[in-house]
């Protein structure tokens, strides 16, 4: 834990590799975790918090091929997971949730080459801490919930997991509660009840889906 004023968390200034079982639990003032060339994820869990910075910033590549990687960044124009470039950003597997604020028109998403699993990024949205963000399928059962560490006004998120498919319809809505989640770590649950009262509807038209807090993509 970096506490001190703009310390990061964890930082490499070459490669930062996760696997096996590993749990990791990163929170500063600064980048939670840092990384001056690649941060690849196969497994394990990741919790990176930071205060006042990214979540994750890494200056090459992320890739993300398995585990929970869980990143929180602050708001604009600071993000979750902060890669200089969307090509730089690979997702295979895993389960990823960044929130935080944004660049442009979206956060960063992945758009490598390797990626070969689903995302979707919810821009523009309020974020209120203690609620809980969740991703349903089109019949409202519930697939991921995360909730919220922190408040953002005018905040974003980007969500992967393997549940995802091109082609299919998906919900995105808030809710106060979460009844029965089965807990995954990092505040992320993988089944559960919500409502989908005031649900943004969205399509996956392709391998990163953008909508905004009307839904509009």
């Amino acid at each position: 834990c970096g506490t001190g004023e703009r310390c990061e968390g964890i930082e490499s200034k070459d490669n930062i590799i996760i696997g096996g079982d590993a749990s990791v639990y990163a929170y500063a003032t600064n980048d939670a975790i840092n990384c001056g060339h690649n941060f690849i994820m196969n497994s394990g869990k990741v919790y990176a918090y930071s205060a006042s910075n990214d979540g994750i910033d890494s200056n090459g590549k992320i890739t993300v091929n398995g585990g929970v990687l869980v990143a929180n960044g602050c708001g604009a124009p600071e993000q979750g997971v902060d890669c200089d470039f969307d090509s730089n950003y690979n997702v295979t597997g895993g389960t990823i949730v960044s929130i935080g604020g944004i660049m442009g028109r979206s956060p960063n998403v992945p758009r490598g080459e390797q990626t070969t699993q689903p995302a979707v990024a919810w821009s523009g949205i309020e974020l209120t801490r203690d609620k809980y963000m969740n991703l349903c399928d089109k019949d409202g059962k519930l697939i991921l919930s995360y909730k919220l560490p922190r408040t953002i006004e005018k905040g974003a998120a980007v969500i992967s997991t393997p549940m995802l498919a091109e082609g299919n319809g998906y919900m995105l809505t808030m809710s106060d509660t979460l009844i029965d989640g089965s807990s995954l770590g990092c505040g992320v649950y993988a089944s559960g009840e919500c409502t989908t009262d005031a649900a943004i509807k969205v399509a996956l038209a392709g391998i990163v889906t953008n909508v905004d807090a009307e839904g509009k993509s």
